[in-house]
């Protein structure tokens, strides 16, 4: 604001120097050169103020642009960190599973996530009437040895496994599952049962009956 009052000023002086007479000129220039070098000395600094606020302003804008590029780079990081909790928080202490201990896949539950990856479970075998098991036996593996079971409320009619599909499934009175085939789905939600062929059985054609919630697809068919 003050240098254009001064321009203003230097200008106005100038057009009054132009409308002066020639032969009065060189009185009129002498009698307002003081006044044109103030006027000359007062936009100069005012420039060179006008510079530094420039120069300011560029270095808070350059500071703001690191500053959002540090947030950006801090939302990326925990939203890769929120990912990879979400990966692991999938399973949570005493969900039913189905994990591979010892090259069997078994029924268990989730104990804990204990860190890189890799969970305690519970044996969930109760033994028979001749040797109850009193304490479950633990067991530590990696995430992809386990399998997540199905909810018992869920809806199985909404989005059943299709017949011929490969599964994991667990054999009448035991604890273990092993490789079948689905032979018929669901037929209601009160008796929420899969018709199976299990490999290895010693009569060809033999179904069994599985409920639905011990049956999982079988992700190494795929």
């Amino acid at each position: 604001k003050d240098s254009a009052l001064a321009i203003q000023k230097i200008n106005d002086i100038h057009d009054k120097l132009a409308m002066t007479p020639e032969d009065m000129r060189a009185v009129a220039i002498e009698r307002h050169s003081q006044k044109l070098w103030s006027l000359y000395e007062e936009c100069k600094r005012a420039s060179v103020e006008e510079e530094k606020k420039c120069t300011q302003c560029l270095d808070t804008l350059e500071e703001i642009k690191r500053e959002r590029l540090l947030q950006l780079k801090r939302a990326a990081h925990e939203e890769v960190g929120d990912l990879k909790k979400a990966r692991i928080d999938d399973l949570y202490a005493g969900q039913d599973v189905v994990a591979k201990v010892n090259s069997l896949w078994i029924l268990a539950s989730i104990a804990r996530y204990i860190g890189d990856d890799k969970y305690e479970i519970y044996d969930e075998d109760p033994g028979d009437e001749f040797n109850p098991v009193t304490q479950k036996p633990v067991h530590v593996i990696p995430r992809r040895c386990i399998i997540p079971l199905p909810q018992r409320n869920q809806n199985f009619m909404a989005n059943p496994i299709p017949r011929g599909s490969r599964v994991l499934a667990m054999f009448p009175q035991s604890t273990t599952f092993y490789a079948a085939t689905v032979t018929a789905t669901p037929r209601d939600q009160n008796s929420a049962n899969y018709d199976l062929a299990f490999d290895g059985e010693e009569l060809p054609g033999t179904l069994r009956t599985v409920p639905a919630w011990h049956v999982v697809v079988d992700e190494a068919a795929k």
